[in-house]
């Protein structure tokens, strides 16, 4: 596994992938707190699971492929292949697999990713911080979704 070197900068793209993927891996720790009866019965948690499968897959397809072969650790394309499943085999997922891959899966590339997630989560506040100090503040919401 690579160690992160706080002196480094990460590349700003990858910095706010991981980003968006360390938020979509904490989710998911905070569906599985819910318990596995919670998510058995629960239509709207596992609609959540979903999104949230769908959302690391497409983490991990936007990170620099380059970026992505200094962890080979990381089971990258099995993250980007379950998006697929879940995305594109809807009718037949299998609740149980999932909750497997929750449980399991997740929970160790969480742990794998935690120290470079959070370098980048320091990194990108570390930038909004001096932009907003050199800019000021915006009034413009973002990533607001519309139809």
């Amino acid at each position: 596994m690579n160690d992160v070197n706080e002196r480094e900068l990460l590349p700003e793209g990858v910095a706010a992938d991981l980003v968006d993927l360390g938020d979509a891996l904490d989710a998911c720790g905070a569906l599985v707190e819910r318990g596995k009866e919670a998510y058995a019965s629960d239509e709207m948690l596992r609609y959540a699971a979903e999104a949230l499968c769908n959302r690391m897959g497409e983490a991990v397809q936007r990170l620099d492929a380059g970026w992505r072969e200094t962890m080979p650790g990381v089971p990258w394309r099995a993250i980007r292949d379950n998006r697929n499943v879940v995305v594109h085999a809807y009718r037949g997922i299998d609740y149980d697999e999932l909750w497997r891959t929750l449980t399991i899966d997740v929970p160790a590339v969480r742990e794998a990713l935690r120290s470079v997630v959070g370098q980048a989560r320091r990194q990108l506040v570390g930038a909004a911080d001096e932009a907003a100090s050199r800019d000021g503040p915006k009034d413009t919401p973002r990533g607001r979704p519309g139809w």
